[in-house]
């Protein structure tokens, strides 16, 4: 072979080789780029999904809505409505339930003051207004107490003889020295509008502590008037 064909031969080697290596960089390229362009494309079909979807969503908010539809739209919108006006309601409810709270707490107080002031007062076990003075017997203290009260009012002393033992007869009239004690005590009596019982203490089966009171000056003090059981008789027999 002369040079000069060895030479050619050699050329078109250096360019077969030349050619394949340059084959091969481009095909490197090709795939690179549908690489990035594949991984490219993952998002944008996502990105595609969701207008889809976002698109389906806004044509369904357009469409009219079933007869069922709407009524629950409604309904729904009513009870968010009472449910707004009820949460504007709660700053002046709670006001109020403050001011009952408070209303109640004075009222609470106010009770407690006046129950550690004073005792409870017991209501009377009899009330006698004037109109009612009567002689009523000897049957019971209570009778003995009516009847000696009226004797009293009508400066009676044979009632009062009746109705008392001589010891305490004795002591409320026999000391006085001058003028008439019966008809004195008949107008101390009558200035009274009213007796009455506060209450009854038992002593023994012919004895009881009658604790009685009026309202004239004199007789405003409550007295414990001692009656006794003689013979079938309750007879007043002083005041202890």
């Amino acid at each position: 072979m002369t040079k000069l064909k060895l030479a050619v031969v050699i050329a078109l080697f250096a360019g077969a080789a030349l050619l394949w290596t340059v084959q091969r960089q481009e095909e490197a390229r090709l795939r690179a780029e549908r690489d990035s362009l594949q991984s490219q494309l993952g998002p944008m079909a996502g990105l595609q999904a969701d207008n889809e979807r976002l698109s389906n969503l806004v044509v369904q908010a357009k469409a009219p809505l079933s007869g069922e539809e709407s009524s629950e739209l409604l309904r729904l919108r009513g009870e968010a409505g009472m449910l707004r006006r009820e949460t504007n309601q709660l700053p002046r409810l709670k006001e109020q339930n403050d001011q009952l709270r408070a209303a109640l707490k004075a009222a609470s107080d106010a009770q407690e003051s006046r129950l550690t002031a004073s005792p409870a007062v017991e209501p009377p076990l009899a009330v006698y207004p004037k109109t009612s003075w009567a002689f009523a017997g000897f049957a019971t203290p209570e009778a003995a107490f009516r009847s000696l009260n009226w004797a009293a009012s009508n400066a009676d002393t044979n009632t009062f003889l009746a109705g008392m033992t001589p010891e305490a007869y004795e002591k409320m009239f026999g000391n006085a020295s001058n003028g008439n004690p019966a008809e004195d005590l008949k107008n101390k009596i009558n200035q009274n509008t009213e007796f009455r019982i506060l209450s009854k203490e038992v002593i023994s089966d012919s004895e009881v502590l009658v604790n009685a009171l009026g309202d004239a000056e004199g007789f405003n003090t409550p007295a414990k008037l001692i009656f006794r059981n003689i013979d079938g008789q309750w007879k007043f027999t002083g005041e202890r």
